[in-house]
């Protein structure tokens, strides 16, 4: 059995939680689908403070759970958040302080209160 984290969530399949891996596989199926292109786990975006003629300040580092690549290019970002318990003070500055530094991604939170794959109705074809 894996040990769980702080927040006591179960790791699986190598992502943190058992919410992100339901939400992984919804994803997959939008890129099999075509309407993603890319996905990107955990991928690093440095949080940068920039003065006009001063050094670059660097603040912190931020990892959300998917950078997502859409089919024209653009870049949207999934939080995966399953529960008011990892939505901390920390989180909530970083997603301010991401959203200022990069306005060109489009920054979703996805709270997902069963970490179950998601079940889609079945298709009756013979009517």
């Amino acid at each position: 059995m894996q040990r769980k984290n702080k927040y006591n969530n179960t790791p699986i399949n190598n992502y943190r939680s058992k919410a992100e891996y339901a939400h992984s596989l919804y994803l997959e199926s939008e890129k099999q689908a075509g309407r993603i292109k890319k996905i990107e786990y955990e991928k690093q975006y440095e949080i940068v403070l920039k003065k006009r003629g001063q050094k670059d300040t660097h603040i912190c580092y931020m990892l959300p759970d998917f950078t997502l690549t859409m089919p024209d290019g653009s870049k949207v970002v999934h939080e995966v958040k399953g529960g008011r318990a990892t939505e901390t003070d920390v989180w909530r500055l970083k997603m301010k302080l991401f959203k200022f530094c990069f306005p060109n991604i489009r920054y979703e939170v996805h709270r997902i209160k069963s970490w179950k794959p998601r079940r889609f109705p079945s298709i009756d074809i013979d009517r």
